[in-house]
């Protein structure tokens, strides 16, 4: 299956302190697939840091490192297509909060996948494969023994 490229929205972050200002903002792109028995969620980006001291403007452009998690399809409580044509977007709810934590913008357990509009019949196809994985799950015998929380993979 062709991984879902996807866009996350990371809120950025102000400081000021003494004659300088600085904010920083993030750009963060992934991918999304069905990876067995769990949904692979891979991401990295960059993070531009502006700093303002009296006449003096700087930026800087840090590399955020390639990062990863695996979601095993037991802890998932939905995973669906939102926002129509105009503002499309996969959104994922996990069965605790801490699982989706180490991915930048996540939200209560929740993250929003951004998508490009061209790219919401792969994320369809998708979302369907993972709901049938998951009901293939469910009627396989020895599902109630299920694995821990995710597996972060560096």
């Amino acid at each position: 299956m062709i991984p879902v490229p996807f866009r996350l929205k990371v809120p950025g972050q102000d400081h000021s302190s003494g004659g300088t200002v600085a904010w920083t903002t993030f750009q963060v792109h992934g991918l999304a697939s069905l990876d067995g028995q769990s949904v692979r969620l891979e991401w990295s980006g960059s993070g531009t840091l502006d700093r303002v001291r009296g006449m003096d403007v700087q930026s800087e452009v840090i590399s955020l490192p390639i990062e990863s998690l695996l979601l095993p399809l037991p802890h998932l409580r939905s995973i669906q297509l939102i926002g129509g044509w105009l503002r499309p977007r996969i959104e994922i709810t996990a069965n605790e909060l801490a699982v989706l934590g180490p991915i930048p913008g996540a939200h209560n357990g929740r993250i929003h996948l951004w998508l490009a509009r061209g790219d919401r019949r792969l994320a369809s196809t998708l979302i369907q494969a993972v709901h049938e994985a998951v009901r293939q799950l469910r009627l396989s015998p020895g599902s109630a023994a299920m694995p821990g929380p995710p597996t972060p993979t560096p």
